[in-house]
């Protein structure tokens, strides 16, 4: 394979990837306060805080209420480093179809690289969206 394609892969291969996880992210619960995020990956209390006060966190809703939110919270930042690393993967898969050399071994593996990292980046894009219904619906 030409270098030129091999580049054109990659490029590509980083493009698409990079537009599939950065909409992922997460939308807040139902409170008016911003939370910070880091990366896309939603502070513990994104949805704890008192409406008036966005300083001080309202734990008044019931212990359950309080320990499923932090629970959705931490689920959503793990899913969403998951479509980070995924998105290492679909570059080194890339990275291994460009330097194949034409090998159909090594372009092989490659093309199972990139596929076993998509079907990760749709489980991962999919467990998140579920994680953002929840929370908020909670």
């Amino acid at each position: 394979m030409a270098l030129g394609k091999r580049i054109a892969v990659f490029v590509i291969t980083v493009f698409v990837g990079l537009c599939v996880v950065m909409p992922a992210t997460p939308v807040y619960a139902a409170s008016s306060c911003k939370t910070p995020t880091f990366l896309g990956m939603p502070a513990w209390y994104r949805g704890l805080q008192k409406s008036n006060d966005c300083s001080s966190l309202d734990l008044s809703s019931g212990i359950q209420t309080v320990v499923l939110t932090v629970a959705l919270n931490i689920l959503q930042a793990a899913m969403t480093a998951v479509a980070y690393i995924v998105v290492g993967f679909i570059i080194k898969g890339g990275y291994m179809y460009m330097t194949s050399s034409g090998d159909p071994q090594a372009t092989a593996k490659a093309k199972n690289t990139i596929r076993d990292a998509l079907i990760g980046l749709v489980i991962a894009v999919a467990a998140a969206a579920i994680v953002n219904v929840i929370s908020g619906i909670v």
